[in-house]
Protein backbone atom coordinates (compact mmCIF):
# COMPACT_ATOMS: atom_id res chain seq x y z
CA UNK A 1 0.00 0.00 0.00
CA UNK A 2 1.38 3.39 -1.02
CA UNK A 3 -0.01 6.68 0.21
CA UNK A 4 1.84 9.17 -1.99
CA UNK A 5 0.62 12.70 -1.44
CA UNK A 6 -0.63 14.79 -4.30
CA UNK A 7 1.86 17.52 -3.40
CA UNK A 8 4.94 17.41 -5.61
CA UNK A 9 8.14 16.53 -3.76
CA UNK A 10 10.34 19.56 -3.39
CA UNK A 11 7.46 22.08 -3.41
CA UNK A 12 8.30 25.21 -1.44
CA UNK A 13 7.08 25.52 2.11
CA UNK A 14 6.42 28.67 4.11
CA UNK A 15 7.75 31.92 2.73
CA UNK A 16 10.82 33.38 4.40
CA UNK A 17 12.81 30.13 4.62
CA UNK A 18 16.07 30.11 2.68
CA UNK A 19 18.16 26.95 2.37
CA UNK A 20 21.15 26.51 0.07
CA UNK A 21 19.53 23.34 -1.27
CA UNK A 22 16.03 21.87 -0.82
CA UNK A 23 15.49 19.93 2.40
CA UNK A 24 13.32 16.96 3.33
CA UNK A 25 12.16 16.44 6.90
CA UNK A 26 11.63 12.69 7.16
CA UNK A 27 9.55 11.26 10.03
CA UNK A 28 9.41 7.53 10.76
CA UNK A 29 6.07 6.25 12.02
CA UNK A 30 4.78 2.82 13.07
CA UNK A 31 1.53 1.53 14.65
CA UNK A 32 3.30 1.42 18.03
CA UNK A 33 3.33 5.25 17.86
CA UNK A 34 -0.46 5.47 17.64
CA UNK A 35 -1.12 6.92 21.11
CA UNK A 36 1.06 9.98 20.66
CA UNK A 37 1.49 10.48 16.92
CA UNK A 38 -1.31 12.99 16.37
CA UNK A 39 0.10 15.35 19.01
CA UNK A 40 3.77 14.92 18.14
CA UNK A 41 3.41 15.02 14.35
CA UNK A 42 1.60 18.35 14.69
CA UNK A 43 4.38 19.51 17.04
CA UNK A 44 7.13 18.46 14.62
CA UNK A 45 5.38 20.26 11.77
CA UNK A 46 5.22 23.47 13.80
CA UNK A 47 8.84 23.27 14.92
CA UNK A 48 10.54 22.36 11.64
CA UNK A 49 8.26 20.72 9.08
CA UNK A 50 6.73 23.96 7.88
CA UNK A 51 10.20 25.20 6.90
CA UNK A 52 11.01 22.15 4.73
CA UNK A 53 10.44 21.69 1.02
CA UNK A 54 9.17 18.18 1.70
CA UNK A 55 7.96 16.34 4.79
CA UNK A 56 8.15 12.61 4.10
CA UNK A 57 6.28 10.44 6.61
CA UNK A 58 7.35 6.82 6.16
CA UNK A 59 5.01 4.19 7.57
CA UNK A 60 6.57 0.94 8.78
CA UNK A 61 3.56 -1.38 9.05
CA UNK A 62 5.41 -4.71 9.22
CA UNK A 63 5.02 -6.53 12.54
CA UNK A 64 7.12 -9.63 11.80
CA UNK A 65 10.06 -9.91 14.18
CA UNK A 66 9.03 -6.98 16.34
CA UNK A 67 9.68 -7.22 20.06
CA UNK A 68 6.72 -7.55 22.40
CA UNK A 69 6.47 -3.92 23.44
CA UNK A 70 6.09 -2.88 19.78
CA UNK A 71 3.56 -5.58 18.90
CA UNK A 72 0.78 -4.77 21.32
CA UNK A 73 -2.40 -3.37 19.71
CA UNK A 74 -0.68 -3.34 16.31
CA UNK A 75 -3.86 -3.70 14.24
CA UNK A 76 -5.71 -0.91 16.05
CA UNK A 77 -2.58 1.24 15.94
CA UNK A 78 -2.33 0.79 12.18
CA UNK A 79 -5.82 2.19 11.67
CA UNK A 80 -5.02 5.15 13.92
CA UNK A 81 -1.76 6.14 12.23
CA UNK A 82 -3.35 5.87 8.78
CA UNK A 83 -6.10 8.26 9.87
CA UNK A 84 -3.61 10.67 11.44
CA UNK A 85 -1.31 10.87 8.43
CA UNK A 86 -4.25 11.25 6.04
CA UNK A 87 -5.40 14.28 8.04
CA UNK A 88 -1.84 15.64 8.18
CA UNK A 89 -1.45 15.35 4.43
CA UNK A 90 -4.76 17.13 3.88
CA UNK A 91 -3.60 20.08 6.02
CA UNK A 92 -0.07 20.51 4.63
CA UNK A 93 0.80 20.72 0.95
CA UNK A 94 4.46 19.70 1.52
CA UNK A 95 3.61 16.37 3.22
CA UNK A 96 4.13 13.06 1.40
CA UNK A 97 3.24 9.70 2.99
CA UNK A 98 4.87 6.46 1.92
CA UNK A 99 4.80 2.93 3.27
CA UNK A 100 8.18 1.22 3.67
CA UNK A 101 8.63 -0.83 0.48
CA UNK A 102 10.38 -4.16 1.05
CA UNK A 103 9.86 -5.53 -2.45
CA UNK A 104 12.91 -7.21 -4.01
CA UNK A 105 13.44 -4.46 -6.58
CA UNK A 106 13.21 -1.61 -4.07
CA UNK A 107 15.38 -3.40 -1.51
CA UNK A 108 18.01 -3.96 -4.20
CA UNK A 109 17.99 -0.25 -5.11
CA UNK A 110 18.41 0.79 -1.47
CA UNK A 111 21.19 -1.79 -1.03
CA UNK A 112 23.06 -0.53 -4.10
CA UNK A 113 22.94 3.03 -2.83
CA UNK A 114 24.07 2.47 0.75
CA UNK A 115 25.34 -1.10 1.16
CA UNK A 116 27.41 -1.74 -1.93
CA UNK A 117 24.69 -4.15 -3.07
CA UNK A 118 24.75 -6.26 0.12
CA UNK A 119 21.35 -7.27 1.46
CA UNK A 120 20.09 -5.01 4.25
CA UNK A 121 18.52 -6.74 7.29
CA UNK A 122 14.87 -5.95 7.91
CA UNK A 123 15.47 -5.32 11.61
CA UNK A 124 18.18 -5.57 14.22
CA UNK A 125 18.43 -8.29 16.87
CA UNK A 126 15.87 -6.48 19.05
CA UNK A 127 13.23 -6.34 16.32
CA UNK A 128 13.75 -2.62 15.82
CA UNK A 129 14.12 -0.96 12.40
CA UNK A 130 17.20 -1.32 10.23
CA UNK A 131 16.18 -1.41 6.56
CA UNK A 132 13.42 1.17 7.15
CA UNK A 133 15.94 3.91 7.99
CA UNK A 134 17.80 3.47 4.71
CA UNK A 135 14.61 3.07 2.68
CA UNK A 136 13.41 6.44 4.00
CA UNK A 137 16.70 8.14 3.11
CA UNK A 138 16.56 6.60 -0.36
CA UNK A 139 12.93 7.66 -0.89
CA UNK A 140 13.38 11.31 0.11
CA UNK A 141 13.01 13.82 -2.71
CA UNK A 142 16.07 15.78 -1.58
CA UNK A 143 19.66 14.98 -0.61
CA UNK A 144 19.59 17.12 2.55
CA UNK A 145 17.43 15.27 5.06
CA UNK A 146 16.46 15.83 8.69
CA UNK A 147 15.30 12.49 10.11
CA UNK A 148 13.06 12.39 13.17
CA UNK A 149 11.71 9.42 15.05
CA UNK A 150 8.01 10.01 15.66
CA UNK A 151 8.48 10.49 19.42
CA UNK A 152 11.09 13.27 19.25
CA UNK A 153 10.36 16.66 20.79
CA UNK A 154 11.98 19.80 19.38
CA UNK A 155 12.52 23.07 21.19
CA UNK A 156 13.51 26.45 19.83
CA UNK A 157 11.72 26.07 16.52
CA UNK A 158 14.23 28.18 14.60
CA UNK A 159 13.13 28.93 11.02
CA UNK A 160 16.79 29.04 9.96
CA UNK A 161 18.12 25.85 11.58
CA UNK A 162 17.67 23.65 8.48
CA UNK A 163 19.61 26.14 6.35
CA UNK A 164 22.30 26.39 9.01
CA UNK A 165 22.62 22.60 9.15
CA UNK A 166 23.06 22.37 5.37
CA UNK A 167 25.75 25.05 5.47
CA UNK A 168 27.50 23.38 8.39
CA UNK A 169 27.86 20.12 6.48
CA UNK A 170 29.06 21.96 3.37
CA UNK A 171 31.72 23.80 5.38
CA UNK A 172 32.82 20.85 7.53
CA UNK A 173 33.74 17.77 5.50
CA UNK A 174 34.73 16.02 8.76
CA UNK A 175 31.04 15.82 9.77
CA UNK A 176 28.91 12.95 8.48
CA UNK A 177 25.80 14.23 10.27
CA UNK A 178 24.63 17.03 12.49
CA UNK A 179 21.72 17.28 14.91
CA UNK A 180 19.82 19.78 17.03
CA UNK A 181 21.44 20.57 20.37
CA UNK A 182 20.98 17.63 22.80
CA UNK A 183 18.43 18.84 25.33
CA UNK A 184 17.30 22.32 26.35
CA UNK A 185 20.50 24.32 26.79
CA UNK A 186 21.83 25.45 30.15
CA UNK A 187 22.84 29.13 30.45
CA UNK A 188 26.47 28.07 29.92
CA UNK A 189 25.52 25.67 27.07
CA UNK A 190 27.25 22.87 29.02
CA UNK A 191 26.04 19.27 28.68
CA UNK A 192 25.08 17.42 31.86
CA UNK A 193 24.43 13.84 30.68
CA UNK A 194 26.46 13.48 27.48
CA UNK A 195 30.14 13.81 26.69
CA UNK A 196 31.03 15.70 23.54
CA UNK A 197 33.97 17.80 22.42
CA UNK A 198 33.29 21.52 21.93
CA UNK A 199 33.55 22.39 18.22
CA UNK A 200 36.02 25.16 17.46
CA UNK A 201 34.51 28.12 15.67
CA UNK A 202 30.92 27.33 16.67
CA UNK A 203 28.92 28.46 19.69
CA UNK A 204 26.88 25.83 21.53
CA UNK A 205 28.16 22.94 19.41
CA UNK A 206 29.65 19.58 20.36
CA UNK A 207 31.25 16.78 18.34
CA UNK A 208 30.52 13.09 18.95
CA UNK A 209 32.06 9.88 17.63
CA UNK A 210 28.71 8.05 17.67
CA UNK A 211 25.66 8.30 15.43
CA UNK A 212 22.06 8.45 16.67
CA UNK A 213 19.11 7.19 14.62
CA UNK A 214 16.60 9.19 16.68
CA UNK A 215 17.35 12.54 15.08
CA UNK A 216 19.96 13.46 12.49
CA UNK A 217 20.56 15.79 9.57
CA UNK A 218 22.72 14.60 6.69
CA UNK A 219 23.64 14.99 3.07
CA UNK A 220 22.58 11.69 1.52
CA UNK A 221 25.39 11.89 -1.02
CA UNK A 222 28.02 11.98 1.71
CA UNK A 223 26.47 9.01 3.48
CA UNK A 224 26.37 7.00 0.23
CA UNK A 225 30.04 7.81 -0.41
CA UNK A 226 31.11 6.98 3.14
CA UNK A 227 29.01 4.13 4.47
CA UNK A 228 29.10 0.89 2.39
CA UNK A 229 29.78 -1.49 5.30
CA UNK A 230 32.10 -4.39 4.58
CA UNK A 231 30.21 -6.50 7.10
CA UNK A 232 27.26 -6.31 9.47
CA UNK A 233 27.95 -6.09 13.18
CA UNK A 234 26.85 -8.70 15.68
CA UNK A 235 24.97 -7.55 18.79
CA UNK A 236 27.28 -6.11 21.44
CA UNK A 237 26.37 -9.02 23.73
CA UNK A 238 26.82 -12.39 22.04
CA UNK A 239 24.10 -13.93 24.23
CA UNK A 240 21.61 -11.82 22.25
CA UNK A 241 22.34 -13.82 19.08
CA UNK A 242 20.41 -17.00 20.04
CA UNK A 243 17.60 -14.92 21.49
CA UNK A 244 17.26 -13.04 18.20
CA UNK A 245 17.17 -16.28 16.23
CA UNK A 246 14.58 -17.70 18.62
CA UNK A 247 12.27 -14.75 17.90
CA UNK A 248 12.85 -14.79 14.15
CA UNK A 249 15.03 -11.68 14.05
CA UNK A 250 18.34 -11.19 12.24
CA UNK A 251 21.29 -11.63 14.66
CA UNK A 252 22.77 -8.25 13.74
CA UNK A 253 23.61 -5.14 15.71
CA UNK A 254 21.74 -1.87 15.46
CA UNK A 255 21.75 0.51 12.49
CA UNK A 256 23.09 3.09 14.93
CA UNK A 257 26.13 0.96 15.76
CA UNK A 258 26.76 0.17 12.10
CA UNK A 259 26.83 3.81 11.01
CA UNK A 260 28.87 4.77 14.09
CA UNK A 261 31.51 2.22 13.09
CA UNK A 262 31.64 3.63 9.54
CA UNK A 263 32.00 7.14 10.96
CA UNK A 264 34.95 6.20 13.12
CA UNK A 265 36.68 4.26 10.35
CA UNK A 266 36.39 7.30 8.05
CA UNK A 267 37.50 9.78 10.70
CA UNK A 268 34.13 11.51 10.69
CA UNK A 269 31.90 12.73 13.50
CA UNK A 270 28.46 14.06 14.23
CA UNK A 271 28.01 17.66 15.38
CA UNK A 272 25.12 18.68 17.63
CA UNK A 273 24.56 22.42 17.54
CA UNK A 274 22.04 24.99 18.69
CA UNK A 275 22.32 27.54 15.88
CA UNK A 276 21.20 31.14 15.78
CA UNK A 277 18.58 32.20 18.30
CA UNK A 278 16.09 30.79 19.02
CA UNK A 279 18.01 27.72 17.83
CA UNK A 280 16.85 24.12 17.78
CA UNK A 281 17.21 21.46 20.47
CA UNK A 282 15.88 17.94 20.87
CA UNK A 283 14.33 16.02 23.74
CA UNK A 284 13.63 12.30 23.85
CA UNK A 285 11.02 10.60 26.09
CA UNK A 286 12.78 7.38 27.23
CA UNK A 287 9.64 5.62 28.51
CA UNK A 288 5.90 5.29 27.94
CA UNK A 289 3.26 5.38 30.65
CA UNK A 290 -0.31 6.47 31.19
CA UNK A 291 1.04 9.52 32.97
CA UNK A 292 3.14 10.38 29.91
CA UNK A 293 0.18 10.15 27.53
CA UNK A 294 -1.95 12.25 29.88
CA UNK A 295 0.69 14.97 30.29
CA UNK A 296 1.94 15.00 26.70
CA UNK A 297 -0.04 18.09 25.56
CA UNK A 298 1.37 20.04 28.51
CA UNK A 299 4.90 18.73 27.83
CA UNK A 300 4.65 19.83 24.21
CA UNK A 301 3.49 23.30 25.27
CA UNK A 302 6.37 23.53 27.75
CA UNK A 303 8.90 22.58 25.06
CA UNK A 304 7.51 24.95 22.45
CA UNK A 305 7.44 27.82 24.93
CA UNK A 306 10.94 26.99 26.25
CA UNK A 307 9.66 27.11 29.84
CA UNK A 308 11.76 24.16 31.00
CA UNK A 309 12.72 23.32 34.62
CA UNK A 310 16.39 23.83 35.46
CA UNK A 311 16.71 20.12 36.26
CA UNK A 312 15.90 19.26 32.63
CA UNK A 313 18.40 21.65 31.07
CA UNK A 314 21.46 19.99 29.57
CA UNK A 315 19.74 16.57 29.52
CA UNK A 316 18.70 15.02 26.21
CA UNK A 317 16.28 12.55 27.84
CA UNK A 318 13.02 13.81 29.31
CA UNK A 319 13.65 13.32 33.02
CA UNK A 320 11.93 13.40 36.39
CA UNK A 321 12.24 17.17 36.62
CA UNK A 322 9.37 17.25 34.09
CA UNK A 323 7.55 13.94 34.63
CA UNK A 324 7.67 11.26 37.31
CA UNK A 325 8.84 8.15 35.46
CA UNK A 326 8.82 5.82 38.50
CA UNK A 327 5.79 3.86 37.28
CA UNK A 328 7.27 3.47 33.79
CA UNK A 329 10.58 2.22 35.17
CA UNK A 330 8.80 -0.27 37.42
CA UNK A 331 6.69 -1.57 34.51
CA UNK A 332 9.79 -1.97 32.37
CA UNK A 333 11.60 -3.94 35.06
CA UNK A 334 8.57 -6.21 35.54
CA UNK A 335 8.25 -6.78 31.81
CA UNK A 336 11.89 -7.79 31.49
CA UNK A 337 11.62 -10.08 34.51
CA UNK A 338 8.69 -12.04 33.09
CA UNK A 339 9.86 -12.17 29.46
Amino acid sequence: MTLDAAAAPGSKAAAGRATPEPVTVQISLAPSDARFCEILLAHQMRQCGRYADEVLVTLDLELVGRSYEFGRDWEAGTATVLDVVAALRARHSNVRVLEVDRSASEAAAVARRFFGGRAIPRSDYRGRPFYAYFFALHAAANDHILHLDADMLLGGGSPTWLAEAARLLAERPDALTCSPFPGPPTPSRALTTQRGEPVAGLDAAYGFAGFSTRVFFLDRRRLAETYHPDRLLLPARLRDVPRALLHGRPPVGTAEASVSRAMRRSGLRRIDFLGRAPGMWSLHPPYRSERFYRLLPDIVSMVEEGDVPDGQRGDYDLNDAVIDWSDARAALRASRWHR
